[in-house]
Formats: structure tokens, C-alpha cells, sequence
């Protein structure tokens, strides 16, 4: 018995040809293709099990030799891309026993020997599981010469088997295995300069690390609440990592954002700035915790200002991740008011060469609007904020501001007049503007998204996701139609220099062809116009000869069922929520 397949196409994005021809070409999706087929082949096979004493390699080397190096990392990927979806299959079908792993072991020895033993990244997961894939090839590269491994540039180095009831067994029992492994690891990778731990590190490991990686540029460290609290990660580790860097300078970059230790204090975060190399730093706000006891011991004169740290990132708290629930038991995530104020002071007196400053994720109600907050504003180079209804007061206090994004457009007590331009200075530096849905309420009026847009002068990429824009007729709140929604565009002629659009409202109605065309008339340097999947666009509504005329290319998905996620022309899977359009 024959059935048809619920098969539907629809328009994805549209593309400027000279500014993303890779997107979309048909190359890309030939070696997908073809990476896609030797990968299932490879795993049919059984070849991905086998370990570093195999008899096999000499003959699947000669057989593969002839394949491009470009074509082999496409494939390594694919075949750990396979491995993990098999082990999520599996993981459905076995009962809630315990906590899962935050991260699979999906390296293999032969498919890395094979594909990736070239590549410039060397990554290792379950590095200190014994016969685990990460494992073979730590051991494989240890016992090879050190002129065949000195191409390696960038390690990534985890171990997901390490968590809070099995962590000190690990590191106690097999302290004294590991240890000296990743001794000998750092005198053979000599021209390692980017390094990343992720789910271990105490500190020991930051000790070798500053003693034997004498290039590094960057170093990053991911330490979950489950896996920080037997590690002991603290300030002693990276006190012997700051002596090293001093004699001999030369990181550039430290990534602590996700390093959720509460044992690294403001005693380290002020003591890296000492770093001579140093000019960027990412970390979280408890990482500066006991600075009001530092202050209290010492006088603030006597506290060295950092001469080279330009770039500074801080994490306020998470925004509801995958991690979320296992932090709520170690400590609240949300800072207190007194101490981000307190915190916001200080800052400049400890940093006084900053030249940028992201702040992520702080709440409108934790950013105390005074003096002191103000002068720390002024080299805010970009902003992630959840609610600040004053946002529009305090465009002179943000003069370099050029990202922004937001989850709350504040309310207008204004009416918007196109003739007349708005009493406050806009914001002179914005270039990149995104707005969220809106967590506080259910829909946004047309006038405050017009006022928050009158204020960007700059602006050249403006991303709306997922808002209920709503507007007064007789009395009554209605969502925005085609033509309100075109004369937002009119009324606001900054909007014109926009080159990229990302435009997602929840009633799609008023997002039509003539939308769309009116946009690409209106916007003559407008490259990207993305997520078309969720206007009201179809296959065979659009003028492909005229728009191909105006230099565009359309990037198309496809999906069989109503149920399964759109695919792009290149693989690229997109969101299985976006609306079903059949023909």
C-alpha cells in the first residue's frame, strides 16, 4: 500500500551572493553528503570500537590517504555527531536511575587517527577513563615523538566521569596516574596556546599548566556545582599560576564564566590583572566576593591598578540553562543589590585602563542608578539586561554602547511624533539591537518599540524575537497589521541602513510577501533577512526572477512530517516549531 509523504518546502533566509556564497552553496552540501555516507559505513562496521592496537589502521590509511584533510574533519565530526544520537536513543528508553552525564564519551581512536590526527584541535573527553576513546589517544600521543605532535595548537581536555560522589575516589585513588600523564602531555604540546579544562581541575592541574605551557594565549575553565566541590580549585592555584605568567608573560585571555567555584575569590580576579600579557578576562560576579573584606584590610590607594587589562566580562547570574538545577542547592545565583552597587565602585579603581566592559545578564533592580554607577557605564560596550524600565535615561551614560539585548522594551510616556524628535539623546554608538520575548508581559505596544527605535541611530542589525506587538484601536488593544508594521519601518529613517533583519512576531499575519518586498526596496543594504519560516512566505509565492535580479540568493528548508525540524539546502536544522506550509 502506497502513501504520499507530508513533504513541504519553504524559504529559509535571504542572502546578498557576495556576502555569504558559503552558506549557500551546493558544495557544502555535497561533503556533507559524503561525509554523512563514509561515517554510517564506518560505524556499521564496528570500526569506531576499535583501540590503538589495531590491526587495521595501516590498511584503512592507505584506503582513505587519497581524501582531502578538509573533507576527513567533516567526517570525524559526523561519526561522533552519529555516536552521540545513538547513545541519546538509548539513554530514552532506560529509566531516571540517577544524574546523566552533562557530556558523552564520543571520541574514538581509529576515526581520529584516521580523520582528525592532522587537525590543529586536539580534543580529549574521558581523558582519565581507562579505555575510553579520549583515553587511547592521550596514551597514543604520550608514547609518540614529540616532533609528530608539535602541530597541535589548540587542547580541549574533560572528564565527565567526575562528580560529587565519586570525586575524591578519582582524584585520590588515581592522583598519582594523571598527574604525571598530563606532566608529560604539556612537555610534548609545546605549542599549545589555546587550552580549555572542562569538568576538572584543582590546583595542581592550574599549577602544571602555568609551570609547562609556556605559550599560552588562552586559557579557559569549566567547573559545574557538582564537580567543584571536592577539587578544590581555589586561590593557591591560581596564585602559582599568576608567579609563572609574571616572569614569563604570556597569556592574553582567561575565560571563567562557566567556572562556578566559589572558591576563587577576588584574592585571584584582582591578582590576574598582574599578568603583563593580560588584556582580557571573563568571570562571574562571586568571583569577586570578600572584596569588601580586601577593602577593609587595606587601604584602596594601596591596591595595584591593573596596566594592561582593556577587556573585562561579567556574569551576574545564569539564565535559566541546562545547569540551573543543580546550582540551586550550592549557592544564589542572583546577587545581592548592595553588592553589585559596591562592586560597580570599585571596578574602575581596580581596572582603570578598561577600554570595554560586557556586562551579561544583569537585572534592571540590581543596577543602582548614581553617580559612581554612572562613570562605570561609560565604557559599557555591550548589555544584557533583563528588565530596566529607565534604559532610555541613561543613553549619555552609555556612549559607547554598541550591543545591546534586551527581554524588556520599557513603556513610553510619550507619544511617538515622527515630526518631532525625541527629547532624550539617542544612543550614538548602537549598532546591534535584540529584543526578546518580553518575560514580564505578555505583549509590547507599538508606540515604546517605536521609541526604543528612534533612540539607535546607528543601528545596522536589529533582531525581534518571538514579541506580541499590540496597538490602540477605539479603546481596544489589537495586534499590529501589515500596514502598521510597514509604517514603522517609514516612520523611522535610521531603520534604512540596516543590513541585517531577523524578524519574528507571534502572529505572522502581518509577515507576507508584501512585507518582504517593501523591506528589500525600503533597505537597500540589507544582506541578511533571516527566519522566513516563520512569516507567511511560501515556495511558490516568491518572485525568484526578481529577487535573484536584485542580487539575492534563498536559502530553502524542507521536512517530511509536521513533526520533524526544518532542514536547510546545507544540513542545518532549524526550529520544529515554525509553522507548517503545505502545497
Amino acid at each position: 500500500m502506497s502513501y504520499r509523504k507530508d513533504y513541504c518546502v519553504k524559504p529559509i533566509s535571504l542572502v546578498k551572493r557576495d556576502k555569504d556564497s558559503v552558506k549557500l552553496s551546493r558544495v557544502k552540501s555535497l561533503v556533507k553528503l559524503s561525509a554523512s555516507c563514509i561515517s554510517r559505513n564506518f560505524i556499521l562496521r564496528g570500526l569506531h570500537c576499535e583501540d590503538r592496537n589495531t590491526k587495521k589502521l595501516e590498511v584503512l590509511e592507505s584506503y582513505f590517504s587519497p581524501l582531502p584533510w578538509i573533507l576527513r574533519g567533516v567526517v570525524y565530526s559526523d561519526i561522533l555527531k552519529n555516536l552521540s544520537r545513538q547513545q541519546d536513543i538509548c539513554l530514552t528508553l532506560l529509566p531516571e536511575t540517577g544524574p546523566r552525564k552533562c557530556e558523552s564519551d564520543h571520541a574514538c581512536f581509529l576515526p581520529w587517527k584516521l580523520f582528525a590526527s592532522q587537525s590543529k584541535l586536539l580534543n580529549l573527553s574521558e581523558v582519565f577513563s581507562e579505555g575510553s576513546g579520549g583515553n587511547e589517544i592521550l596514551h597514543f600521543v604520550l608514547d609518540s615523538e614529540p616532533e609528530s605532535v608539535q602541530h597541535f595548537s589548540k587542547l580541549v581536555l574533560s572528564s565527565c566521569e567526575i562528580s560529587s560522589t565519586n570525586l575524591s575516589y578519582t582524584y585520590e585513588v588515581t592522583d598519582s596516574i594523571w598527574k604525571p600523564q598530563l606532566h608529560t602531555l604539556f612537555t610534548k604540546l609545546v605549542n599549545i596556546s589555546h587550552l580549555v579544562l572542562k569538568y576538572f581541575c584543582d590546583d595542581d592541574t592550574l599549577s602544571i599548566v602555568g609551570k609547562f605551557c609556556k605559550n599560552l594565549h588562552y586559557l579557559e575553565i569549566h567547573l559545574l556545582p557538582e564537580t567543584m566541590k571536592d577539587q578544590q580549585l581555589t586561590d593557591e592555584g591560581f596564585e602559582d599560576l599568576i608567579q609563572y605568567q609574571v616572569r614569563h608573560p604570556s597569556i592574553k585571555e582567561i575565560n571563567l564564566k562557566e567556572c562556578y567555584s566559589q572558591s576563587v575569590t577576588s584574592r585571584s580576579t584582582i591578582s590576574l590583572s598582574e599578568i603583563p600579557s593580560l588584556h582580557t578576562l571573563h568571570i562571574r560576579s562571586f568571583h569577586l566576593s570578600w572584596i569588601s573584606l580586601q577593602i577593609c584590610n587595606s587601604k584602596r590607594d594601596t591596591f595595584p591598578a591593573s596596566t594592561t587589562l582593556k577587556n573585562l566580562s561579567i556574569n551576574f547570574f545564569t539564565d535559566g540553562s541546562e545547569v540551573m538545577d543543580t546550582m540551586k542547592n550550592c549557592f544564589d545565583v542572583v546577587p545581592e543589590p548592595r553588592f553589585v552597587q559596591f562592586l560597580l565602585e570599585l571596578i574602575p579603581l581596580f581596572f582603570n585602563r578598561l577600554e570595554r566592559i560586557n556586562l551579561d545578564g544583569i537585572h534592571g533592580d540590581l543596577l543602582p542608578i548614581k553617580d559612581e554607577t554612572l562613570r562605570f557605564l561609560k565604557n559599557v560596550v555591550s548589555l544584557r539586561i533583563k528588565k530596566l524600565p529607565r534604559l532610555l535615561e541613561l543613553t549619555e551614560s552609555l556612549p559607547r554602547l554598541q550591543e545591546l539585548e534586551l527581554y524588556y522594551v520599557p513603556f513610553s510616556t510619550t507619544t511617538f511624533d515622527e515630526s518631532c524628535p525625541s527629547p532624550l539623546p539617542p544612543f550614538q554608538s548602537l549598532t546591534k539591537l535584540s529584543i526578546y520575548k518580553d518575560s514580564f508581559r505578555h505583549s509590547i505596544l507599538l508606540s515604546d518599540l517605536k521609541h526604543l527605535l528612534h533612540a539607535t541611530p546607528a543601528l545596522r542589525d536589529l533582531k525581534i524575537h518571538q514579541l506580541t506587538i499590540k496597538t490602540k484601536r477605539n479603546e481596544d488593544l489589537d495586534n499590529i497589521n501589515e500596514d502598521e508594521l510597514i509604517n514603522l519601518f517609514e516612520s523611522i529613517p535610521h531603520l534604512r541602513n540596516l543590513t541585517t533583519l531577523h524578524l519574528i512576531l507571534n502572529d505572522s499575519r502581518c509577515l507576507t510577501e508584501r512585507t518582504l518586498m517593501f523591506l528589500l526596496s525600503h533597505c537597500p543594504w540589507l544582506e541578511d533577512l533571516n527566519n522566513l519560516l516563520y512569516w507567511n512566505v511560501s515556495y511558490d509565492t516568491l518572485d525568484v526572477k526578481y529577487l535573484t535580479g536584485l542580487g539575492y540568493s534563498i536559502s530553502y528548508g524542507s521536512r517530511y512530517h509536521w513533526g520533524l525540524p526544518w532542514k536547510g539546502d546545507d544540513g542545518t536544522v532549524y526550529d520544529p516549531e515554525a509553522p507548517v506550509d503545505r502545497f
